[in-house]
């Protein structure tokens, strides 16, 4: 996994002379979302240090980290019955700190934030020194586990600002720059379904797929990134807040709900490993997928894209055409906190699908059309081309609605509506003509062999979208009549094997007259 640079992880290096995010003090080498963060605890604190022991305290949100504190410190409390733990404004350094009881067993994971909704304050004596001085601290009840990014709350959002930065920055077109955006904006987890957005851009060279990915990956909140802190920054270091007592500090970030993996390979297989990972993830995961074309292989790449082209939401054929290196170097330039606070607050929208059954019906029959105008020049045989472009329309629709979505909350709307369906549409067009006008893809033909199971169930599925409802017989009787459907079935026989994986995977189900039916 790669590492990001210092200057690359930390927005605030390019103003600040510290090098590492514990020895920050200065209010300007804090970033707002920081800040913050700091005022809301610092104002907490002002109270708790006046307020009397054993008292009720007001909620407050901190993280949780490692401590090691001396033995001598914790004489006169009770063993056995508390854990304890250090207490942070931020993770990466000591703003705030304070020393925390939980219960015994029951302490959230280091580097966790969260909310502390009851809590008392007692007084830790040293029994070593036989002090009169008093080291404050809290015993916490009851709290609320964070989601990871609750730091970023109530930003302002400004309407297309992620595909703005990019598209001013690299002088690529609007609708490019949307695409290359709408990973990193996503779309909304669906229950039983899946969330984000995945994409798969061809470049040519290795170094501008380097640079890409790192600048996109800075865009993002450090919380969404897949690429790692630095190694210092992970390493961490320990803060003394008192003799005796001392917190880790490090980069240490949990997985939330919202990840962004950048990949990068050869062909096609890199993608799907991710896409397995993304469909065990309960939130939104988005790929940026990076493919490198070669002399060697190029015509190989090109031959697995007339069928991968569907598959991810978003396909760029031949990226480096829109961007080149000077362009992500002005875009690394020109990238601040501004746009992780932009993308993580966008994220808090969660756009729903509007539209009727006769609007996605019309929209269906638009994007058939779309992807009948690429195969034809491939597959020859009407029939074949008629199921493999319903095959592809399946997935094809249901990605253009994640676009979609994606729109929307650029937009700043709480609906995906037909409008942002053709604005997707559009964007998906001018993707599919970039690869017609490749004169690598001009000479490539469709294997329909290379697809054989992908293509059986979607007749399957297309019979019973037709009939409805049927027996094992009526449905192979249907696919029979079709002269280019029938090949992809030796016999009867073969087709109730395919109907009993397909119940098996909840594709259909069977009812007590053994008639099948669309799941």
């Amino acid at each position: 996994m790669k590492h990001l640079k210092s200057e690359e992880w930390y927005p605030w290096r390019r103003r600040s002379d510290k090098k590492y995010p514990w020895e920050r003090y200065l209010n300007t080498d804090f970033l707002k979302s920081e800040r913050e963060r700091i005022n809301d605890v610092a104002a907490w604190t002002k109270k708790f240090q006046r307020g009397p022991y054993h008292a009720p305290l007001e909620d407050v949100c901190y993280y949780v980290l490692p401590i090691e504190i001396k033995s001598r410190w914790l004489t006169y409390l009770e063993e056995g019955h508390t854990e304890c733990k250090g207490l942070s404004a931020l993770r990466n350094c000591s703003v705030e700190p304070l020393v925390a009881f939980f219960p015994s067993g029951r302490a959230p994971r280091d580097y966790t934030p969260i909310r502390i909704n009851s809590s008392k304050k007692i007084a830790l004596l040293n029994s070593y020194t036989k002090s009169t001085f008093v080291q404050n601290a809290i015993t916490i009840e009851d709290w609320d586990v964070l989601e990871i990014d609750f730091i970023y709350a109530d930003v302002r959002t400004e309407s297309n600002f992620v595909s703005r930065i990019i598209e001013e920055n690299t002088n690529t077109e609007e609708s490019m720059a949307k695409s290359i955006a709408a990973p990193l904006i996503s779309a909304p987890f669906v229950l039983g379904g899946i969330g984000g957005i995945s994409s798969a851009s061809i470049l040519d060279e290795r170094e501008l797929s380097h640079g890409l990915n790192i600048a996109l990956q800075m865009m993002l909140p450090p919380e969404y990134r897949s690429f790692l802190p630095p190694k210092s920054g992970i390493k961490g270091k320990k803060i003394e807040i008192l003799e005796g007592i001392s917190i880790h500090l490090a980069e240490k970030i949990l997985t939330g709900r919202n990840y962004v993996r950048s990949v990068e390979g050869p062909n096609f297989g890199i993608m799907e490993l991710e896409r397995s990972k993304r469909a065990a993830f309960r939130g939104e995961y988005s790929i940026l997928g990076a493919l490198i074309n070669s002399q060697s292989r190029g015509i190989e790449l090109y031959e697995e894209l007339i069928h991968k082209f569907f598959e991810s939401e978003i396909c760029i054929p031949n990226l480096g055409e829109q961007v080149d290196a000077d362009g992500v170097l002005n875009l690394i330039e020109a990238i601040d906190e501004d746009s992780g606070l932009q993308i993580a607050s966008l994220r808090q929208r969660n756009p729903a699908i509007r539209i009727s059954v006769q609007e996605e019906e019309n929209f269906r029959r638009l994007i058939n059309a779309d992807i009948d105008v690429v195969l034809t020049e491939r597959i020859r045989d009407d029939g074949l081309r008629d199921i493999i472009t319903e095959m592809k329309v399946d997935a094809c629709v249901e990605n253009l609605k994640r676009e979609a979505q994606s729109i929307a909350r650029s937009e700043n709307r709480d609906c995906a509506d037909l409008t942002a369906l053709e604005q997707a549409r559009r964007t998906f067009k001018d993707r599919l003509w970039m690869l017609e006008d490749d004169e690598r893809f001009r000479n490539i033909r469709y294997n329909a062999r290379a697809e054989r199971g992908g293509i059986r169930v979607s007749i399957l599925k297309n019979t019973l979208r037709e009939l409805r409802i049927a027996t094992a017989e009526e449905i192979y009787q249907k696919v029979n009549s079709n002269t280019a459907a029938r090949t992809f079935f030796r016999d009867f026989e073969d087709l109730k094997q395919l109907l009993i994986w397909a119940e098996r995977n909840y594709t259909v189900y069977r009812d007590s007259r053994m008639r099948y039916g669309l799941v």
